[in-house]
């Protein structure tokens, strides 16, 4: 039988290396992005190691992605919009995994270390928003790489330059569509063996589906609502309050909400897929 001080020692073995190599490869901004992801997967252990399994998931693909062709100059273009990078802050590691964080404290008080159920509809809804972050930071590492430009979510006829906010591309698309698939089948493999065909079938689509309408309620939020800025000095649209290529100049708000920033947007997009699952998956399961 496995002891609670065993699960926390597994949980702190395992997340001590990851925060290393995530520190030497600049994919955790220090010190806060390091304390904070490491409480979040010592939680995540806890409460059950598929929770943390997904995120180091959905964290390493997406860290190789981010370093894929960094230098290319797509991406380079693209990272004068973005307002933040791959050197991940307290606020991003929150926002990509809050909402499976406050499940995994739900059912610690609730049931103990190790006693999360996989099958539950809180479970399926947090494994689909880790589905929704890996869709979206898929699309967003590789869609900028597309040849040709992306178009607007809101008026698919307008053209945007890459990194704008609610620019979608057909290799966006796929990369999102790839990346909840690597969710999907994530938790599908750790299922096979504990339900039936049909029900593994439905749990397999709600995640998959889930991730491509998160990623896509996150294009469409950022369009819409997330503040944008344009810099004095270039005229340039960005995500930035500051624009580091001009100086540091600070940026005039143009559009959308000045207190929704990105980690705003993809806490809210991880969400609302979440809850709409939840209430599927709890209609068949309960």
């Amino acid at each position: 039988m496995v002891t609670v001080f065993q699960v926390i020692l597994w949980s702190i073995l395992a997340n001590i290396p990851i925060g290393i190599i995530a520190h030497r490869r600049k994919s955790l901004r220090a010190p806060d992005g390091i304390i904070v992801a490491g409480i979040l997967g010592f939680i995540l252990f806890l409460a059950h190691w598929f929770y943390w399994v997904v995120v180091i998931l959905f964290f390493s693909s997406s860290s190789l992605l981010t370093k894929y062709k960094h230098s290319s100059r797509m991406k380079q273009e693209a990272m004068q919009f973005a307002e933040k990078g791959g050197n991940r802050d307290m606020f991003q590691v929150l926002a990509n995994s809050g909402v499976l964080l406050v499940i995994s404290l739900y059912f610690l008080l609730d049931k103990g270390s190790w006693a999360a159920p996989l099958i539950h509809p809180l479970s399926i809804a947090g494994i689909t928003s880790i589905a929704v972050v890996t869709a979206d930071t898929w699309s967003t590492e590789l869609g900028v790489l597309s040849s040709s430009s992306p178009r607007f979510i809101l008026n698919l006829k307008r053209k945007v330059p890459r990194g704008t906010s609610g620019g979608i591309s057909t290799r966006g698309l796929i990369s999102t569509a790839i990346g909840s698939l690597l969710i999907a089948s994530a938790f599908g493999f750790v299922l096979y063996s504990k339900t039936n065909n049909g029900l593994l079938a439905l749990i397999f689509l709600l995640v998959l589906s889930g991730g491509v309408l998160g990623s896509l309620i996150d294009s469409i939020l950022g369009a819409s609502i997330q503040a944008q800025f344009e810099c004095p000095s270039c005229n340039k649209v960005t995500e930035k309050r500051f624009h580091a290529k001009c100086g540091g100049v600070k940026t005039n708000h143009i559009r959308g909400f000045k207190i929704i920033n990105n980690d705003t947007v993809n806490f809210v997009s991880a969400l609302i897929p979440a809850v709409i699952v939840y209430f599927v998956s709890n209609s068949v399961l309960l």
